[in-house]
């Protein structure tokens, strides 16, 4: 009855096993394999995790539209590469220049959107950023957890910033067009790349691993295999344990061939 079950296990078991051997061996070397840089490009995937960005948030700055979708940054519509932000503050332009507040930091672009310099709290800024506005005469406002902060932008020159308590009237704070945002050809081509590059291989392995994926009942499922395992791996040093000791009790039966110790005379 035990062998029985024991098959039966291992077989049930079995594509769990696979499945949490190939998963865990890929973490383990997720790095090394830039899988947290590669992205799941299946629609049937990022449906499943039901996160892509349906709309983009934009700022017009001048003649350019930055927007953000996901953790991305765009301008008029192409990637702004090596910038990654989960929600953004603000924006504004000064000449040849692009300041961009996002996940408490803040970046200086160049108008190609190259980064110039990136700051945050403790390097280069005294707070952390809640937002960003213009004074009206060329210079930067931060608003921060502490108050406002002002610099007359000197960083685009390859200097850090000079901040200093604002004083002055209330700042023109950047705030997104709502009410048409950048043209749709541009909102349409940052939300396909947005959605391509929402769910990178090494999160989705992760949650196969974990069963997580499926929500509670994938969880429910994986911890239902590792009970399995456990009763796998205990059924098999009990038959084990078991044959070990039939092989010892047999090993102490003399075979037909034994011969007595006289030689085979009676006494």
């Amino acid at each position: 009855m035990i062998e029985k079950w024991h098959r039966q296990i291992g077989l049930g078991v079995f594509l769990f096993l696979l499945l949490f051997t190939i998963s865990g061996l890929a973490l383990q070397h997720a790095s090394r394999l830039g899988l947290g840089n590669a992205y799941v490009g299946s629609a049937v995937i990022v449906k499943l995790y039901g996160i892509a960005p349906d709309t983009t948030t934009d700022y017009a700055l001048g003649r350019r539209w930055l927007s953000h979708a996901g953790q991305f940054l765009y301008i008029d519509g192409s990637l702004v590469r090596q910038i990654r932000m989960s929600a953004i503050r603000g924006a504004v332009e000064t000449p040849n220049t692009l300041w961009v507040a996002g996940d408490d930091k803040l970046w200086l672009l160049s108008g190609r959107g190259e980064i110039l310099d990136e700051f945050s709290f403790g390097n280069g800024l005294p707070d952390i950023v809640q937002n960003i506005g213009g004074d009206g005469d060329g210079g930067i406002v931060i608003r921060g957890l502490r108050g406002n902060w002002f610099t007359d932008g000197s960083a685009a020159d390859g200097a850090l910033p000079e901040w200093q308590p604002y004083t002055g009237q209330r700042p023109a704070w950047a705030l997104p067009d709502q009410a048409a945002g950048a043209p749709p050809a541009l909102r349409q081509q940052a939300l396909a790349h947005a959605r391509n590059h929402s769910i990178s291989w090494e999160r989705l392995l992760a949650d196969l691993h974990s069963g997580r994926l499926f929500g509670v009942v994938g969880i429910i499922v994986a911890d239902l295999a590792a009970l399995l395992l456990l009763l796998l791996a205990a059924t098999g040093l009990f038959l084990w344990s078991r044959r070990k000791t039939t092989d010892r009790a047999y090993s102490r039966i003399p075979t037909a061939n034994t011969q007595p110790a006289n030689g085979g005379k009676t006494l």
